[in-house]
């Protein structure tokens, strides 16, 4: 199961910021902490 995630296009700047957060490696760590498999890191742009 996938869990997408993106702001919406009337969105705060606190939206995009949440993305980059739950994006990163912190974030990563944590999820897989509890159980969550992911998906490999894409590439910018893809």
């Amino acid at each position: 199961m996938a869990y997408p995630v993106a702001p919406t296009a009337h969105a705060r700047p606190e939206a995009a910021q949440l993305v980059e957060l739950l994006v990163g490696d912190a974030a990563r760590q944590i999820f897989v902490r509890y159980g969550f498999s992911l998906p490999a890191a894409r590439e910018e742009g893809r």
